[in-house]
Parts: C-alpha cells; structure tokens; sequence
C-alpha cells in the first residue's frame, strides 16, 4: 500500500481503509469476507491469492466459482456503500479538499471488478448468473 509523506491525505487514506473493513465487517459473511481479503492480498504476506488456490481452500467446485463469490462479495460492498460512514467519510473529505471537483460518492454496484491476476474482469452480471446457475444445482 502507498503510504504518503502528506499527513492530511495519511488521515484520509487511514480512515477510508478503516470504514471499508468495518463495512466488509457489517456486510459480508465470514467466507465472502476472507475471499475479498486474499484476493486483494489484505491477508498474509500481502500478496494476492488466485481463484484456483481459494476454491481449493473453500471447496468450491472451480476457480469461476470463486472469482464468482469474489464478484458477488464486490457487488454487496459496493451496494452498501450509500449512507455507511465510508461514503459520509469521503464526500466530507471531498467537500473540505478538493472543493471544485463533485463532492458525491456514487457507486454503481454492478461496474466491472477488477481483478488482480491480469485477466478480464468477469462482470457482475456475469457474476450473478452463475450464483443462479450454482443454486439450481
């Protein structure tokens, strides 16, 4: 993670990575919750973890189920984002320092979800459908 020399954006950067834990906390359930932290490398030794190793260490039937869960856990978070204190936490720091850009925190929960390993990313449509799939099995 990039850790800047400015203690103003150090405060702002400590305080959005706090909310966001605390939102994955409040949002997500335990396995959803662990295969954002490896995948992102926020566990361990801060490296990302693939989709083939996760559905290994979940028993899931194949990395696409995986990334799937991933894609799944994004969707969640991003559509929780409005009114949680990550949002209020970011148009407010928006507000008081960057006053000529758009103050809002707009997210649309099914954009693209990017992906580490440098594949396409599987859209959460895409995503979506599988959960389906998975269920009518």
């Amino acid at each position: 993670m990039f850790v800047s020399l400015d203690p103003v954006r150090a405060t702002h950067l400590k305080y959005a990575f706090r909310y966001a834990l605390e939102l994955m906390e409040s949002e997500l359930d335990r396995v959803e919750r662990q295969v954002v932290y490896l995948h992102c490398g926020l566990a361990g030794n801060g490296r990302s973890i693939g989709f083939g190793k996760i559905a290994e260490w979940f028993s899931l039937p194949s990395a696409s189920a995986a990334e799937a869960e991933y894609v799944r856990a994004v969707v969640k978070l991003r559509a929780a984002i409005p009114g949680s204190r990550l949002e209020n936490w970011i148009s407010a720091y928006r507000r008081a320092y960057k006053p000529l850009s758009r103050a809002d925190f707009r997210v649309d929960p099914y954009m693209p979800v990017p992906v580490w390993d440098g594949r396409e990313p599987l859209s959460a449509a895409a995503a979506m459908e599988s959960e389906e799939s998975l269920c009518a099995i």
